[in-house]
């Protein structure tokens, strides 16, 4: 669909963009150049498409993204190793997502996640870890807490640009402090009790059998 390309398209120039920032902060730092692709918020896309589109599909975006990337920056094994993990924990953690704070948790989530398996990797290709592999810890740890802000910045973009309704949406919306349900339940208290009575019975049921409730 479109609304999963332009989330392909924003996120693979933000990931660009991010790249060639981690490149410069490398040699600014006295870093090793192969630390830049670790800034890359390749989770990013899973996040958006899983929130926007379905889980299935960011699956699909984030493996794609995951060999792209890396081919693009000439990384190996252990880098695209990272991206997955990284885009899998995305995934889950996007999944569970009902509100905005959740974004902000979702990237530490992944931050934690992504500078967790470097050790591995690092182990996993036969290098011992040392001080020297500190800067690959963060630039993944920094990438994971970039996922969480970029996508509390383009989530409302993309709901508003391609007008879709996400599962934080639809709790703002059904707020008590919503302007249009204060003034149903002022004017009429009877139908806005009823109303919500049954949303209730309507989402325990729609929970009940597995289906999203909030949509019911």
């Amino acid at each position: 669909t479109y609304l999963t390309l332009a989330i392909v398209v924003t996120t693979t120039l933000f990931c660009v963009a991010m790249f060639y920032f981690g490149q410069g902060f490398a040699e600014g730092m006295g870093f090793d150049s192969d630390a830049a692709p670790y800034f890359v918020p390749l989770s990013l896309a899973t996040v958006l498409v899983t929130l926007l589109v379905g889980s299935r599909t960011a699956l699909l975006v984030g493996v794609a993204l995951s060999l792209l990337i890396s081919y693009r920056v000439n990384g190996d094994i252990w880098l695209v190793t990272t991206y997955i993990v990284g885009n899998l924990v995305a995934g889950i953690a996007a999944g569970h997502s009902r509100r905005r704070i959740d974004l902000l948790r979702i990237g530490a989530v992944v931050a934690l996640a992504q500078a967790a398996i470097v050790p591995v990797t690092v182990t996993l290709a036969g290098h011992a870890v040392t001080g020297e592999h500190l800067p690959l810890l963060l630039g993944a740890a920094v990438s994971g807490l970039l996922v969480g802000i970029a996508t509390l910045g383009l989530l409302p973009a993309f709901e508003w640009l391609f007008d879709e309704t996400t599962d934080t949406r639809l709790l703002e919306l059904a707020s008590a402090d919503n302007p249009l349900l204060k003034k149903l339940a002022l004017e009429a208290p009877g139908t806005y009790y009823h109303s919500t009575m049954v949303a209730n019975l309507a989402e325990a049921g729609a929970e009940a059998i597995g289906a999203n409730g909030l949509m019911s």
